[in-house]
């Protein structure tokens, strides 16, 4: 089922903030592919009713992409497991999905010569965040 349906039939919230005077560098396939597959993420581990962030803000070198979910969240010690090819974190095996998204996601940013956050406590959700190198105008 795709995803858009998805987060309707779990009546998740999606709201969005963002500047419209940012610019970075970035490859608008892949990037789209990375932040899809945050999206994507952020539908599958969220609540019936839960709540879906995306905000982008300039900081001094990187244009920041946040994804904020209420989801289940990710333990600790499985923060840096999490972006392995297949890691999938225990628990979540009957969740669809391949454990490659986050692995790719990763990639993709780094090859765009930026980087990935994430900031997590089990329970209460998950903030992934996108950082793509500034464009100066």
């Amino acid at each position: 089922m795709p995803r858009i349906r998805q987060s309707r039939k779990k009546e998740i919230d999606i709201s969005t903030e963002c500047s419209t005077k940012l610019f970075a560098w970035y490859d608008r396939k892949w990037t789209q592919e990375a932040l899809f597959n945050l999206l994507d993420n952020a539908v599958k581990y969220s609540p019936q009713g839960g709540r879906i962030r995306i905000s982008a803000a300039a900081t001094d070198y990187y244009v920041r992409i946040c994804v904020e979910d209420q989801g289940c969240g990710i333990h600790e010690e499985a923060l840096t497991d999490i972006f392995k090819r297949f890691y999938r974190e225990p628990g979540n095996e009957d969740t669809e999905g391949l454990g490659i998204g986050l692995y790719l996601t990763r990639q993709i940013v780094n090859q765009e010569k930026g980087f990935v956050e994430v900031r997590s406590r089990k329970g209460e959700g998950s903030i992934f965040s996108l950082h793509l190198p500034l464009e100066k105008r």
